[in-house]
């Protein structure tokens, strides 16, 4: 019980954090702007802008409340033994049923918030263009993919442990042998996942070449002096779901494409739409740092828990059987174990998070001086102003959630930097 009820403290630390941030948040919101984004909203669309925060409060409570009510019931009640009965004792049943009586129950909790939200909440202020059909053709997509993506990571591993990796002797070098072989199986793992995610973003949009003309033949030469080259720009009907304006820079190993809503290209004067793709060929001219160095050194790091993990494969056997006992169940569920892993790293996940969110703030700095170094710096700031206003982004978040949370650098200290980029070069 000891370790059930540990793993649930750090569930309520988890909301406990996040009502943190909300009364943060609040406090922020409540002071002046500074001068650098006070006129991004007059006063009636800054109270706007405040409803719009305070009627997406109950939403995040709920999602908050939900999620420690199903992790209570997950973890505190016999939950994982009435799984094992109903599974009558199979391996795979059980990571099956575990997956199908939390998931079902958290994908209908989710369909109905995200009901509210588009067709209330985003409907009030005008930024809703969904029907109701193309809104459940979305989630109904999400869904399957998202199934999808639990039969490659359970499925995965289910064969890897049980049919690949049992019975396999690990003395001597073959440790080193079966690390080498686990992540050449997450290369292509991942590989599978980026074609995932390029495949759920075709599906949600309609995607069409950008005609050529003024417009292509500028974003090309923005890239006059970038070893990386991106031939396919798109433009994406971003317009059939909502009022957002966005650009942005798919990398893939073996495909870079830009994407441009339509909404942008349509009502954005074309410095405007320059200064933001700007922005993103500025991460294609990013020179890896020492920061970067560091960020893959805890990729090293997990490469070495992996290999003594496989050298003393005792400790994991022990480790599984020991959340078996806590649990009451006789038969081991993967989805269990991996639930337990995810909870008790998850405070060194945040860490990790923290530092990346660092490194990923630096990056879109520099992406911005590349804007500015090509002369759009005055038209980035009047986008992120518009965009900002359009959006109801929080243009002067508490410094300490910035840290924590954000990696992109809030809208205030973005603007200070590129005014004095502006500035210097000129």
């Amino acid at each position: 019980m000891l370790l059930r009820t540990i793993l649930f403290l750090l569930c309520v630390c988890d909301v406990i954090y996040d009502f943190f941030i909300m009364h943060l948040n609040t406090i922020q919101r409540a002071k002046p702007l500074p001068e650098e984004v006070s006129d991004i909203y007059d006063h009636d669309r800054y109270q706007e802008f405040l409803h719009y925060k305070k009627d997406y409060r109950p939403i995040v409570i709920l999602k908050d409340v939900f999620g420690l009510i199903l992790n209570a019931i997950i973890l505190l009640s016999p939950f994982f033994t009435f799984v094992e009965h109903l599974a009558h004792g199979s391996d795979v049943l059980v990571i099956i049923y575990a997956i199908l009586l939390t998931f079902i129950p958290t994908e209908l909790f989710s369909l109905i918030i995200n009901d509210y939200a588009t067709f209330t909440i985003e409907e009030k202020y005008g930024k809703n263009k969904q029907t109701k059909r193309s809104f459940f053709k979305e989630n109904a997509i999400d869904l399957l993919l998202s199934l999808l993506l639990y039969v490659l990571i359970y499925g995965g591993l289910y064969l890897l442990i049980h049919k690949v990796l049992s019975g396999v002797n690990f003395s001597g070098a073959r440790p080193l042998f079966y690390t080498i072989v686990i992540i050449a199986l997450v290369a292509v793992f991942m590989l599978i996942i980026f074609g995932i995610s390029y495949l759920y973003l075709h599906l949600q949009y309609k995607f069409t070449p950008l005609e050529d003309g003024p417009l292509k033949e500028d974003i090309m030469g923005l890239m006059k002096d970038s070893k990386k080259k991106v031939k396919t720009i798109n433009v994406y009907n971003e317009s059939a779901k909502s009022t957002s304006k966005n650009a942005f820079l798919l990398k893939m190993p073996f495909h870079k494409e830009f994407g441009i809503a339509d909404n942008f290209l349509n009502e954005n004067a074309h410095d405007e739409l320059l200064g933001v793709l700007a922005h993103e060929v500025g991460h294609l001219k990013h020179k890896k740092n020492i920061f970067n160095y560091l960020q893959y050194g805890t990729y090293g790091i997990a490469v070495l828990i992996l290999y003594l993990l496989l050298s003393h494969v005792g400790i994991v056997t022990t480790v599984a059987h020991f959340i078996d006992q806590s649990f009451h169940i006789t038969v081991n569920n993967l989805y269990l174990d991996l639930l337990v892993i995810e909870i008790i790293f998850k405070p060194l996940s945040f860490l990790l998070g923290f530092f990346r969110n660092y490194v990923s703030r630096r990056e879109e700095y520099e992406a911005d001086d590349n804007a500015v170094k090509e002369g759009y710096g005055e038209a980035l700031i009047s986008t992120f102003k518009q965009l900002s206003s359009d959006e109801y982004v929080d243009v002067n978040p508490h410094p300490l959630i910035e840290t924590l949370e954000y990696d992109h650098p809030g809208m205030y200290h973005r603007i200070k930097h590129i005014e004095e980029g502006v500035r210097k070069s000129s």
